[in-house]
C-alpha cells in the first residue's frame, strides 16, 4: 500500500531529442514492417484508393483521413485515461487531460496518483496496440490501405510511451510510479531507509 512519507521521489523524463531521433528509426521499421505485411497478405494491396472518384471525393477521402488522425491523436490520451482510471484508486476523479505548449505542442493525460510499476505500464502501452498495431493488421486483412496509414502514424506517435516502457523495465518491479505533470516523464517512488 502507497504511503507518500515512506517514499522518496526519483525523476525521469525522455530526452526530447533522442525521442524525435528515434521517432525516425521506428518510422522507417515500421514502413518496412507494415509495409511488407500489406503488400504480401492484402487482397488487392495495388488498390487506388482514389480509382474512379472525382476532385470532390479525393478531396472528402483526404479530409476523412486528417480526421481519423485527429481523432487518433485525442483517442491516444483518452486510452491512456481509461487505463490509468481503471488501476487508480479515485477512478477518473485522479486523471486530468490537457495541452502541453512548452516544449513542444502536445495534448497529454496525466495521473495524479502513484500507481504499481505494471500497471502504469499497462497503461502506457495500450494506445499503440490499439490505435496503432491493431487497426495496422485489421487493414492488412482488409486491404484498407488508409487505415493502414493511420496506425502506421499512431504507432510512430506512440514512442514516448515506448521509451518511458523502456525506462521502467529498469526498475524495481516493485515500484510506485506517479506521472510527471508537466513533462513527458514520471517519478519513480523508492522506499525510504528506515531505522529500526
Amino acid at each position: 500500500m502507497y504511503s507518500p512519507d515512506q517514499y522518496i521521489e526519483e525523476k525521469r523524463t525522455i530526452n526530447l531529442r533522442k525521442m524525435q531521433l528515434l521517432s525516425w528509426v521506428v518510422a522507417v521499421v515500421a514502413l518496412i514492417v507494415y509495409g511488407s505485411a500489406f503488400y504480401s497478405l492484402a487482397d488487392d494491396p495495388s488498390a487506388n484508393v482514389f480509382a474512379g472518384k472525382s476532385v470532390a471525393g479525393i478531396f472528402w477521402i483526404l479530409l476523412g483521413f486528417v480526421g481519423m488522425i485527429a481523432a487518433g491523436i485525442c483517442l491516444h490520451e483518452l486510452v491512456h485515461g481509461f487505463f490509468f482510471a481503471i488501476f487508480a484508486k479515485n477512478g477518473f476523479k485522479s486523471i486530468k487531460f490537457g495541452v502541453l505548449t512548452k516544449p513542444v505542442f502536445a495534448f497529454y493525460c496525466h495521473c495524479k496518483e502513484p500507481l504499481k510499476r505494471h500497471q502504469y505500464m499497462v497503461s502506457a502501452i495500450m494506445p499503440l496496440i490499439l490505435l496503432g498495431i491493431l487497426p495496422s493488421v485489421i487493414a492488412v486483412f482488409t486491404s484498407n490501405f488508409l487505415l493502414l496509414l493511420a496506425g502506421y502514424i499512431l504507432t510512430v506517435g506512440a514512442i514516448g510511451d515506448v521509451m518511458m516502457i523502456k525506462m521502467l523495465v529498469q526498475e524495481d518491479k516493485n515500484s510506485y510510479v506517479l506521472d510527471h505533470p508537466s513533462e513527458i516523464g514520471f517519478y519513480v517512488l523508492k522506499e525510504k531507509n528506515v531505522e529500526r
